[in-house]
């Protein structure tokens, strides 16, 4: 009863103007399996099962160029706080030798 039920949601989808005649007599005698391949839906579906792939992979490869780029910006902080520290340093010693003259 819930494949029938199931089968003719999937008829009303594919065939939105089919009469409750055509889906049940498709449902009877099983030819609702042809109207699957007939309308293309089967091919869409391997498509979009190809796309996502397809999209899986790209963010893959996405995902290894973000770390990359996460890396050398926690590089970079580590860096500016080690220059301003050097900075500070240098002033301090430049106003030290400045009341030495």
């Amino acid at each position: 009863m819930k494949y029938n039920a199931r089968i003719e949601r999937q008829i009303k989808v594919i065939n939105p103007a089919a009469t409750n005649e055509e889906i049940r007599a498709a449902v009877r005698d099983g030819s609702a399996k042809n109207i699957f391949m007939e309308s293309g839906f089967v091919s869409e579906k391997t498509e979009l099962n190809s796309l996502f792939s397809e999209m899986q992979g790209m963010v893959v490869h996405q995902q290894k160029m973000l770390d990359n780029i996460e890396q050398v910006v926690q590089s970079t902080d580590v860096y500016t706080v080690r220059a301003n520290e050097e900075m500070d340093t240098a002033i301090t010693i430049r106003r030290s030798t400045r009341k030495i003259f």
